[in-house]
């Protein structure tokens, strides 16, 4: 049985034992990554409630091993945490390292990625609301020193992507469920009563860009 980790005040299971460790500590963490799988475990659906816990550590094993003999990651699974339908959420240690989960940005992301295909399937609210306490978890514990408002954006894959490397994840419906997750956070901006106007949050997302741009000395889109 793997064992339980806190993070920010919440109890995730610690899947370092069965993959592969992080390149190395990120120094700060600027934004949170929301992804989705696109794979399954034979004769159960993952974007419904029904796996058991062994059955979404196959995946997790499957993911890992794919990821590091096909994609040559040394890292394995690249993402920080992984959440399954079920509402279980699985996270590489304290989440606090960089792994592989979108191109030249690993440095200041920490990333989540939803088990199933989401392109044309609505995530299970048992998996919005683990998403949530992911990020609740996140914001807690790695509120940033970098942005001068300290505060952590989430957003999808495609508007983190390099722009060498577009992508649709996490597909149109994961995608969609950002606000849902935002309402379900406690801290920061992300109180249900509090949730930022858009031109907020285009204003952090633009504070984020910048920050980038200083650490790394180029354009976000170069």
């Amino acid at each position: 049985m793997l064992p339980e980790i806190e993070i920010g005040g919440y109890l995730f299971i610690n899947i370092s034992s069965i993959v592969g460790p992080d390149f190395a500590e990120r120094t700060d963490t600027l934004g949170l990554c929301l992804h989705h799988s696109v794979s399954g475990v034979a004769d159960i659906d993952i974007n419904l409630s029904g796996s058991t816990e062994d059955e979404e550590i196959a995946l997790i094993k499957a993911i890992n091993a794919y990821h590091r003999d096909t994609n040559g990651w040394s890292c394995g699974l690249g993402y920080n945490a992984i959440v399954f339908a079920s509402g279980r959420v699985y996270v590489v240690g304290k989440c606090n390292g960089q792994r592989a989960h979108v191109k030249s940005k690993n440095d200041i992301l920490a990333g989540i990625v939803m088990a199933g295909n989401y392109s044309g399937v609505r995530p299970s609210q048992t998996l919005i609301e683990g998403v949530a306490r992911w990020v609740n978890a996140m914001d807690t514990e790695y509120r940033s020193h970098l942005t001068p408002s300290g505060k952590l954006t989430l957003e999808g894959h495609r508007w983190w992507a390099d722009v060498s490397d577009p992508t649709a994840c996490p597909g149109d419906m994961g995608y969609s469920i950002i606000d849902d997750v935002l309402t379900l956070v406690d801290g920061n901006i992300y109180q249900e009563e509090n949730v930022p106007t858009q031109e907020e949050f285009d204003d952090l997302k633009a504070e984020v860009r910048s920050q980038w741009e200083t650490l790394h000395g180029r354009a976000w889109d170069d």
